[in-house]
């Protein structure tokens, strides 16, 4: 009796099966198998859609919630920050003529009181001018650009005393407080103060 296990007990319309079993109305008894077997099938799939659709609001709370989640700045967006403004103080400061007033490596004759340099924003130039006569000593200078604390400067044209050095490089560590720009060569050649010409 394949229409008399669990499914008879597990539905409403108990009575109603019965009956087709008594009668041993086949055709019915076979309808209401399918009926039954049917609704827990439908009742399977709502189960599986309620689910799908629980799942898929929760995952879409979770992107909302992301999407209203403030980002904080991490400590290399930080330190970042603190650079470039560091950078645009030191090359607002930088604008310039300043006169070498000490140096570790002076010069023949010395450029102590003489030697002046020049920072317009993008390009750089030292000249020397003999104390005495004001003839040229030496002159050279190109580009640069602030990073930090560091000038990083190119050489991109010199006189004739200086010519060899086109096409070199050289960073240089600098701090200016006030009128005095003090300035730190990585090779300790050219350790400079420079003060401010007004």
């Amino acid at each position: 009796m394949p229409c008399t296990g669990s499914l008879i007990h597990a539905v409403p319309e108990i009575k109603v099966f019965r009956s087709c079993l008594v009668t041993a109305d086949v055709p019915q008894c076979v309808q209401f198998a399918f009926y039954f077997k049917g609704e827990h099938e439908m009742t399977k799939l709502a189960q599986q859609l309620k689910l799908v659709t629980f799942f898929s609001i929760l995952t879409a709370c979770f992107c909302f919630v992301g999407l209203l989640r403030p980002t904080y700045p991490t400590f290399a967006d930080e330190l970042a920050e603190k650079r470039d403004g560091a950078s645009k103080k030191l090359a607002t400061e930088l604008i310039g003529s300043w006169r070498l007033t000490e140096a570790s490596t002076p010069g023949s004759p010395s450029g102590v009181g003489t030697r002046l340099k020049f920072f317009t924003g993008t390009h750089w130039c030292i000249i020397q001018p003999d104390a005495k006569t004001g003839v040229i000593v030496f002159q050279h200078g190109g580009r640069y650009e602030v990073d930090g604390n560091k000038v990083n400067t190119t050489r991109d044209f010199a006189g004739e005393s200086t010519k060899s050095m086109i096409g070199g490089k050289k960073t240089l560590t600098i701090e200016i407080e006030g009128d005095t720009m003090k300035q730190v060569d990585a090779d300790g050649v050219f350790n400079e103060t420079w003060k401010r010409v007004k």
